[in-house]
Formats: structure tokens, C-alpha cells, sequence
């Protein structure tokens, strides 16, 4: 299954400014919701070194956890979609909400992760 969705001129930018030389993307999935249900693209880009949360439209705050830093990845699944959380050492951080159509692939993520 293609985990790398075609990745828009918005979120490249953030990419270019913030990944190291040596920084492979091995996951870029486009969801189509926040974490409050609303119609908001963002992304889920996986990297060599970290895992991130970008938001296209610049209304939300984006994230960046470690991969030495995950212990685990949860997907839960919801009514009409599904959400991804990561569990650290110390914490557990809410990553990504996405609807019904994209669930397989974000659960597949989940897997490409761990």
C-alpha cells in the first residue's frame, strides 16, 4: 500500500525548513479532519527520525515527536473515522484524527511507525 500521498507546496516548505540533510520521509498521509471534527486538512509525515503533525492551513499547532522517544502507537477507531496517538516514555500524545475513508491507511501507518 502507497503510504506517501502527493505532498502540497505548503507543507514541503515546512519540510524543507525543518528536516535534517539526512532525513528520509518514509510516510506523508493527507487527513481530511482536526481532532475536533472539523474539516481541516492536515498531515502525518513520518521521517527516518521523527514522526510529525502538520497543519496546511496554519490554524492549528504542529508537532514533532522522536522515534527514540515512542514506545507504542495506538490507532482507536471512532464513529465515522478513527484517531492515532503515540505513547512515550513519558506521555501520551494525540497525533492525528482522520475520517472512514482514510482509516486503512492511517492504521497501516500505525504499523510503518512501530
Amino acid at each position: 500500500m502507497q503510504l506517501t500521498d502527493s505532498i502540497p507546496e505548503a507543507i514541503q516548505r515546512k519540510l524543507d525548513t525543518c528536516l535534517d540533510v539526512d532525513e528520509e520521509i518514509r510516510i506523508a498521509l493527507e487527513t481530511d479532519v482536526d481532532d475536533s471534527g472539523k474539516f481541516n486538512p492536515r498531515w502525518l509525515v513520518t521521517t527516518t527520525k521523527r514522526v510529525m503533525v502538520l497543519d496546511l492551513n496554519g490554524s492549528g499547532q504542529d508537532l514533532a515527536v522522536p522515534l527514540e522517544d515512542i514506545q507504542k502507537v495506538h490507532v482507536e477507531p471512532l464513529v465515522g473515522g478513527g484517531s492515532m496517538e503515540v505513547n512515550t516514555y513519558s506521555d501520551s500524545i494525540p497525533l492525528i484524527s482522520y475520517s472512514q475513508s482514510r482509516a486503512e491507511r492511517f492504521v497501516e501507518a500505525s504499523r510503518g511507525i512501530e
